[in-house]
């Protein structure tokens, strides 16, 4: 319900020189919405994002009086009335609250003036309209105020169930590559979306406060662990994993003082998990034609879980020869001592174990860079969980002094 209040002001208001018309009352109405991507447009996305119980005020047009005041409804809807005997300028204004909505969005943008913010973004009646002008019994609507909303950080981890229990241990790693999707609690809207990074971080942004439900989409061959196990809600899943509903959260609901939330996770398990991930390391940023260059290239596994079966392979940089490699086993694992050419091995490798494969090739004068890549496939039935790892690129650049006619000897 709105509370407006009047502050009499005798005959300051009418505009002078008017001749009196016929007394009759004037509204104002509009609306104030959280304009969560700030383009001054009230969108399809936006419609319900109403702001409850902001103040609105009633000004005289120099904006030194203010004649009323009241509150925004549950929808963001505001009204004023006013009994006027004549034409009455006058403004509107937002009473700031820079703690929840810092800023308005520009004004006056596009041609459709029923979805567009009339007030003043910056300057010296910013958080106020232009000057407007009553008549009685002729309403002005659509006096619209789009703020932007402090967004609520909602964010925690997608991780991968080892023992399928439900709840995060220590030793299981983040899951990556998890798309996460923001939601009104009507899932009629999306808000925000986002991918879950190598540790299986992830953050979305509500906009501001109110109900959401949050998405987290099924990984080929994955299935979603089982929801809310044990009474600590930082290390549980909160996911429905099956039915209609599986992959959305229940409905949570954030109070105007919440900045951020960091407590919904998501758990995923498998048949067969494995993850064997490469790194480069020891590789040269510059080197001469016809030098010789080493570099290496470590294989792990990472989920102290054996795979039964990995397949590694590097190619030997274009413009460089001699390309030969050596491996050394670490964690009980085993391999070949060495070989040459184009590297393509076959290789069980058990929980944490670890080769290292130390390449040695020589530069030739072209081309100006040398790209070494590798990667590493996991046999099936073995699924690999962490792909983003399975492949490595490096580039080593070719120094171009040494490629033309120049002498370092002089």
């Amino acid at each position: 319900m709105n509370h407006r209040h009047l502050i009499p002001i005798l005959g300051l208001l009418v505009l002078c020189g008017t001749a009196a018309a016929q007394q009759g009352t004037h509204t104002v109405r509009g609306k104030v919405w959280r304009d969560f991507n700030v383009d001054g447009l009230r969108g399809v996305e936006e419609a319900t994002l109403g702001v409850e119980g902001k103040e609105v005020q009633l000004w005289d047009s120099t904006g030194t009086t203010m004649i009323q005041f009241t509150e925004t409804d549950a929808n963001g809807d505001y009204e004023f009335s006013i009994l006027l005997t004549g034409p009455l300028a006058y403004r509107v204004r937002i009473k700031p609250d820079i703690t929840r909505f810092p800023n308005i969005g520009p004004k006056n943008v596009g041609e459709n003036t029923l979805i567009d913010n009339d007030f003043n973004p910056s300057g010296e009646f910013k958080w106020f309209t232009d000057i407007l002008v009553g008549v009685p019994h002729v309403p002005r609507t659509a006096i619209d105020a789009g703020l932007d909303p402090v967004d609520i950080r909602v964010g925690d981890r997608t991780w991968l169930d080892l023992d399928g229990d439900g709840r995060q241990d220590a030793g299981e790693p983040g899951l990556p590559g998890i798309a996460v999707e923001i939601w009104n609690s009507q899932r009629t809207v999306r808000y925000d979306s986002t991918v879950s990074d190598d540790q299986g971080a992830y953050i979305v942004r509500a906009p501001g406060y109110g109900s959401f439900r949050a998405y987290f989409s099924l990984p080929a061959l994955a299935e979603r662990t089982s929801m809310n196990v044990g009474s600590d809600d930082a290390i549980d899943s909160d996911v429905i994993p099956s039915g209609n509903q599986a992959g959305w959260t229940n409905t949570f609901t954030f109070a105007s003082n919440i900045l951020a939330y960091f407590r919904i996770d998501a758990g995923y398990t498998y048949e067969n998990p494995a993850d064997v991930a490469l790194e480069y390391v020891n590789v040269p940023a510059l080197v001469y034609p016809d030098s010789l260059v080493g570099w290496t290239l470590w294989v792990r596994e990472s989920l102290q879980r054996s795979v039964g079966s990995v397949r590694i392979r590097a190619a030997v940089p274009v413009g460089m020869t001699q390309f030969t490699w050596q491996c050394t086993a670490q964690g009980s694992a085993t391999c070949p001592a060495g070989g040459s050419g184009a590297l393509d091995l076959t290789q069980y490798l058990p929980a944490s174990g670890a080769l290292r494969i130390d390449f040695s090739a020589r530069a030739g004068m072209q081309p100006s860079q040398f790209v070494a890549t590798a990667s590493a496939e996991v046999a099936l039935p073995q699924i690999e969980v962490r792909p983003a790892d399975n492949d490595v690129l490096v580039v080593i650049n070719n120094d171009y002094l040494f490629r033309g006619s120049f002498d370092p000897g002089g």
